[in-house]
């Protein structure tokens, strides 16, 4: 049988361990609270980054996108500057040849071509497209290789066009045409004016 003292001091041991126990499953509590809270708050900061981020993704996306689409373009622009450049090469390939053709020609083929320009009478060409007031015209032969050595040494004339400049002398003589037309005209009724006054006087 236990005595008094004995049972004392168990209940004394069973109350210290029972707040022991206690203070222990409070303190787990608030630890286990705390990682909560710390775990909250983790997501809610990995939520926000994660946004950010996302953010950041679609933008650079778009960035990625336009540059994408410039470089397109500088490949299409580069692609057609290299075309050019080869033309150009093409080009300047055939201007020696075409300068020995136009001497060969100016050498042995003194015949004139077909195409012709405007002089008056005296012998006086055209100033600036147009023959003086009141002169008498007539078509004189061209050289077609005079012609085509100008264009072809003239380094200001590279980019040349002959259709384009037959169709201004032919504008020029239709124009310098019309003119002598509409002169002789008005001199053919000045003339049947002046037979008529002269049949009123007889």
């Amino acid at each position: 049988m236990l005595s008094r003292t004995s049972i004392d001091e168990a209940n004394r041991h069973l109350l210290a361990m029972h707040e022991r126990v206690s203070y222990l499953e409070k303190v787990v509590q608030e630890q286990n609270q705390a990682l909560l809270d710390k775990d909250s708050h983790l997501q809610h900061k990995m939520a926000e980054l994660e946004r950010i981020k996302v953010k950041e993704i679609q933008n650079m996306k778009g960035q990625m996108q336009d540059l994408q689409e410039e470089v397109s373009q500088k490949d299409a622009i580069i692609q057609r500057l290299q075309e050019e450049a080869s033309s150009m090469k093409k080009v300047y390939a055939f201007l020696p040849h075409l300068k020995q053709l136009v001497n060969t020609m100016e050498n042995t083929c003194p015949e004139q071509s077909e195409n012709n320009t405007l002089v008056d009478e005296q012998g006086d060409h055209r100033v600036n497209g147009v023959l003086p007031e009141g002169s008498n015209f007539r078509l004189e032969p061209m050289n077609v290789s005079s012609l085509a050595k100008h264009y072809v040494t003239n380094h200001r004339s590279r980019n040349f066009s002959i259709s384009e400049d037959d169709s201004d002398l032919e504008v020029d003589v239709s124009k310098s045409s019309t003119n002598t037309n509409r002169e002789n005209s008005i001199k053919e009724e000045s003339q049947q004016k002046d037979g008529k006054d002269k049949e009123y006087y007889l």
